[in-house]
């Protein structure tokens, strides 16, 4: 039979479980990734590719567009 309080014991029961690899292993979050294209005046490029390498963002490539510089 279903009651409040055996709900209650199984709330707690699934708590514990879920924590319990959580203690013994070292869980990891993975970090958001995403692509993202920049297209910046020539003079600003350095402190464009500074702020990303800062916040572990890789540039995989440079080029120009339009009198601007795109990375």
């Amino acid at each position: 039979m279903w009651t409040p309080q055996r709900w209650h014991l199984n709330l707690l029961v699934l708590m514990a479980i879920r924590r319990r690899p959580a203690k013994k292993g070292k869980p990891r979050y993975p970090e958001p990734m995403m692509k993202v294209e920049v297209e910046v005046p020539e003079e600003f490029m350095g402190e464009v590719i500074g702020e990303i390498s800062k916040r572990r963002g890789q540039v995989t490539g440079m080029g120009d567009r339009g009198g601007n510089k795109n990375c």
